[in-house]
């Protein structure tokens, strides 16, 4: 079984620096169970992962007598291998299909206007740039300088 990194739930204080604890989850039958190995005796389960968040704050809570918002969770799943890989690889390829559309994003704020000035109909420039006249039309409405 290998490790597949959750979510990191952060939520800052200014100020403040915040402790995190690690979270070890796996699967048994139908539910998660969860320990938190710097806290002796901190055990908690939930049916889906999502869930997993809220049970383990309220249990550090409960257990260090602290708020449940002045501290963060980082979630570790056991997967077996073979689909960990699987899961680590869709979230790489994911992250990189993120970054590429911010990417895009930037390219077409600037190109939108650009190609507008040059005299283009905006359903020539939703054709030039793979995009929907109605897309072309609110980005330009958008980004005009007394668009509030």
């Amino acid at each position: 079984m290998a490790d597949m990194i959750g979510t990191t739930s952060s939520r800052p204080k200014v100020g403040h620096e915040r402790k995190t604890y690690r979270v070890e989850a796996e699967r048994d039958g139908r539910w998660w169970v969860a320990s938190m190995a710097e806290i002796k005796g901190a055990h908690t389960q939930a049916r889906r992962l999502d869930q997993l968040e809220l049970m383990a704050r309220d249990v550090i809570s409960l257990m260090l007598d602290v708020p449940e918002d002045s501290f963060d969770i980082d979630i570790h799943a056991s997967l077996p291998e073979d689909v960990e890989d699987l899961a680590a690889r869709t979230r790489e390829a994911r992250s990189r299909a993120d970054a590429s559309a911010d990417e895009a994003n930037e390219f077409t704020r600037e190109a939108v206007p650009r190609l507008l000035a040059k005299g283009l109909p905006v359903r020539d420039v939703a054709v030039i740039l793979g995009l929907s006249f109605q897309r072309v039309s609110q980005l330009a409405r958008s980004l005009q300088p007394n668009h509030a």
